[in-house]
């Protein structure tokens, strides 16, 4: 009689350890958070949240060839160089647009 108690016991055991464990890997995982969960934008690198900036640009360009028609009238400029100066403002979705830009075409015919 002690050896059907003892497997009883065991089996009890052992289902009990089973239902823990199986209700336990059914629970859903906390959402993540910051740049990564549902809604937000994907602003990230390496996981981590894109921060605005803003940074200051000077260049200079080759030759430019600009073009318009006006009024039925094509007119075309060609310049032999360039310069730019300006302002890049990046990072979040609010500075789209924002970011100002002065080129000065040189040796212009």
């Amino acid at each position: 009689m002690s050896r059907t108690r003892l497997i009883l016991s065991g089996l009890l055991i052992v289902a009990v350890v089973v239902g823990m464990v199986v209700s336990s890997s059914g629970a859903e995982s906390p959402p993540p958070t910051g740049c990564m969960s549902v809604g937000t934008p994907s602003y990230c690198i390496a996981g981590s949240p894109l921060v605005s900036a803003s940074e200051n640009a000077e260049g200079t360009s080759g030759s430019a060839i600009l073009k318009a028609t006006i009024g039925g009238v094509t007119s075309e400029i060609k310049c032999a160089s360039g310069k730019s100066t300006g302002t890049i403002e990046g990072g979040v979705a609010g500075t789209v647009g924002k970011s100002k830009t002065k080129i000065t075409f040189e040796t212009c015919k």
